[in-house]
């Protein structure tokens, strides 16, 4: 049987079982060109991903370990059971389609975003579902893939927080409440909520735990999916959800009371933990059953002590900032991420009995640096998408606020070409997160500040 005929027989829906391969080369070149003719087929129909699309993926992956391995039964049987998997996903795709419905039915009301700034979120929500893979993924690298050859966007991130800044995406989606009246964003949401929960492993670890800031990639996905669990009620949310919270709370730091990058250790800071924190209330506010009570009074002791007397807060030590190796060319007092962060971190634990005096006082600082698309030093986005969540607390400094976030932001949203709706990673994190961050946390911030 011949490679051409196997995919005739797998377009016309026949090819339930694998075919007698002669040979592992014959196999492996089979199942590829199936894997590929499925995937579009499931693109094309706009279906959902389902998992067993995910399962087949990985005995590809053995088969082909075992054939370096020369066991080259084991590969040619494991083959057959990607392609087995394979077979099945069309049919499973369409019966999952009905679950978008759902999504769909549960969206939360429109934010009130005034014109300017609702197309401006638009356009990047345009944007992003224009660059994610077809298994849900948003490639911080390598998202240009899915432009035009003679009009690719630049701004590539770094492979390793593929993880983190899909969820961020996912989130830009889900608290937009999917604000395209024609709602087509559901299939993206979901494909990027399958892929993100195909990426936790048998710990409750949401990505690899290669780099050193691995920990963000776990706290926002979880977040993410909390948020989406909150929204759907989906059922198949809750096992990972149990699962990676319970990581969270393993990964505190005992005696100082938050979180850094290591699993226990005896570090903190306060964008950590301040993510971590967020990420637990949010499952607990969709129904996770999980025992916050012991993690927010360490959270809230580490708070205090990094908190001055003027509402300023730090990242490790009273008064420094997240900006370690930039330092010439973002110097520090051109933000105030931490207090933005750290206000948002006491607003997350003390609910309406927030220290309201406190809580001012560090709104003030912030907007003493106010968003400022400037070359000195001043772009930092995620600053600018905590300091959005902190001002809404105070109507008056959140009127004080947006003013100069819509100047700085509307301006430098590209209107043309394949970077349509994106805006460029010119930030302190930029390198990190690339395209894909800058343009999620900015719409974050546009959404927030209403």
């Amino acid at each position: 049987m011949t490679v051409a005929t196997v995919l005739l027989l797998a377009q016309l829906g026949t090819a339930e079982e694998a075919p007698p391969f002669k040979n592992l080369k014959q196999a492996k070149a089979a199942v590829k060109e199936f894997r590929a003719a499925t995937l579009k087929r499931l693109d094309r129909g706009r279906l959902l991903i389902p998992e067993v699309f995910l399962e087949a993926d990985a005995k590809s992956r053995e088969a082909l370990g075992a054939w370096w391995g020369k066991r080259f039964e084991e590969a040619l049987a494991t083959y057959d059971q990607a392609w087995a998997r394979y077979s099945q996903c069309l049919g499973l795709a369409e019966k999952q389609h009905a679950s978008l419905t759902a999504l769909r039915e549960k969206r939360p009301p429109e934010l009130r975003i005034a014109f300017k700034q609702r197309k401006a979120v638009h356009f990047a929500l345009e944007w992003l579902a224009k660059h994610q893979d077809p298994l849900g993924r948003w490639d911080c690298v390598g998202f240009m893939k899915h432009d035009p050859n003679d009009d690719r966007c630049d701004g590539g991130g770094l492979p390793a927080y593929d993880v983190g800044v899909t969820a961020l995406v996912l989130l830009t989606f889900l608290e937009a409440g999917y604000t395209d009246r024609n709602n087509h964003y559901a299939l993206e949401v979901y494909r990027g909520l399958q892929w993100l929960r195909a990426q936790q492993d048998n710990n409750g670890l949401f990505g690899p735990d290669k780099t050193h800031f691995f920990f963000y990639n776990h706290a926002i996905a979880t977040l993410a999916l909390a948020k989406a669990f909150a929204l759907t009620k989906d059922k198949r949310f809750e096992p990972c959800m149990k699962r990676a919270t319970a990581l969270i709370l393993k990964a505190r730091s005992p005696g100082r009371g938050g979180w850094r990058y290591e699993i226990g250790g005896d570090e903190v800071d306060t964008s950590m933990t301040t993510w971590c924190v967020r990420a637990l209330t949010a499952a607990r506010d969709a129904g996770v059953a999980i025992d916050t009570s012991a993690a927010e009074k360490g959270s809230r002791r580490w708070l205090d002590s990094m908190t001055l007397a003027d509402g300023r807060v730090g990242y490790q030590y009273k008064g420094n900032l997240a900006r370690p190796e930039r330092k010439e060319r973002f110097p520090e007092d051109r933000s105030r991420a931490m207090t933005a962060a750290g206000t948002v971190l006491r607003l997350a634990l003390d609910g309406k009995k927030h220290d309201k005096a406190l809580v001012l006082r560090s709104l003030d600082r912030c907007l003493e640096r106010p968003p400022n698309w400037s070359s000195d030093g001043s772009i930092d986005m995620y600053y600018w998408y905590y300091g959005t969540l902190a001002v809404r607390i105070d109507k008056k400094r959140a009127r004080k606020w947006k003013t100069p976030l819509h100047k700085a932001l509307l301006g430098r949203q590209h209107r043309k070409g394949a970077c349509a709706g994106s805006w460029d990673p010119v930030g302190v994190w930029g390198v990190e997160g690339g395209r894909v961050y800058a343009t999620a946390t900015l719409a974050l911030a546009l959404i927030h500040a209403g």
